[in-house]
């Protein structure tokens, strides 16, 4: 029988749950739930969830980016399920409603990175660049592919945070839960990564990957070719830094994207 990426991550995060919080249930009711950050490939407020994983499971480029931690830090209370960050939910005030346009409209500085690299990673070709003046000229088109587009994001960490974590903090919570994670990423099978922290690139690396059977094509840049799949890691600094720079990240994998990745780019 069929099950839905969701039914199956849901069997992932209920282990995890437990594993976390041992003798709790998974099935609670939210006031009785301890803190545990779910993700995935995003909701979006106008397609139903079948059809987004429809067309993620037919995209050429599958694109997950996978994070620190959740943030919640701050006077909005976000719900734990971070695939709702675009997507209406009940527990929604004027307040969260604002912040979530302002996310999709891509005015969050964080989200206009995310956007600028999801365009980047799906459209550079050997007759495009996507240098970041280009793409700053096709601001209304970069945003309506964001919001359209089905992309993943994981979280490395599933207790929520703060405004700051620490590496040892992500990676203790690797150690313990490196095989759900493993299987988590397995289960939405993206063909780029983009780690955003460099405790989830050493899990790329060597946890989720053999770094033995890994190409190492540049700095920041390895693929991974076996049985027929194709999977491109790629190291970038978390949108959130102040160093963070997307000509320099996009300069670092165009050569590679254009000239040795397979994959056509999305059109």
């Amino acid at each position: 029988m069929y099950k839905s990426i969701e039914q199956q991550l849901d069997k992932i995060f209920k282990k995890w749950y437990e594993r976390m919080y041992p003798g709790k249930s998974y099935l609670v009711n939210d006031k009785d739930k301890e803190p545990f950050t779910k993700d995935g490939i995003m909701f979006n407020e106008n397609i139903p969830a079948d059809e987004i994983e429809n067309k993620w499971e037919h995209s050429s480029r599958r694109i997950l980016f996978l994070l620190k931690d959740q943030n919640q830090k701050g006077d909005i209370k976000w719900p734990e399920d971070i695939r709702y960050w675009f997507k209406r939910t009940e527990i929604d005030d004027d307040k969260s409603i604002a912040q979530k346009n302002k996310k999709m409209n891509l005015q969050d500085p964080f989200f206009q990175k995310l956007a600028f690299m999801l365009w980047g990673f799906s459209k550079i070709d050997k007759n495009n660049d996507w240098w970041p003046v280009e793409v700053e000229m096709h601001f209304k088109e970069v945003k309506e592919f964001f919001n359209t587009q089905p992309f993943a994001l994981i979280e490395c960490k599933k207790l929520p945070g703060g405004g700051k974590v620490y590496d040892s903090e992500i990676k203790k919570h690797i150690n313990g839960y490196g095989d759900l994670l493993k299987l988590e990423i397995e289960t939405l099978n993206p063909n780029i990564i983009i780690c955003m922290s460099g405790p989830g690139h050493d899990f790329a690396l060597n946890y989720l990957f053999n770094n033995n059977e890994l190409e190492n094509c540049s700095n920041n840049v390895h693929i991974y070719r076996k049985n027929g799949k194709e999977i491109l890691i790629i190291d970038s600094y978390h949108p959130s830094r102040p160093d963070y720079n997307y000509g320099k990240l996009m300069d670092n994998c165009r050569s590679f994207i254009q000239n040795n990745f397979s994959a056509e780019a999305i059109r």
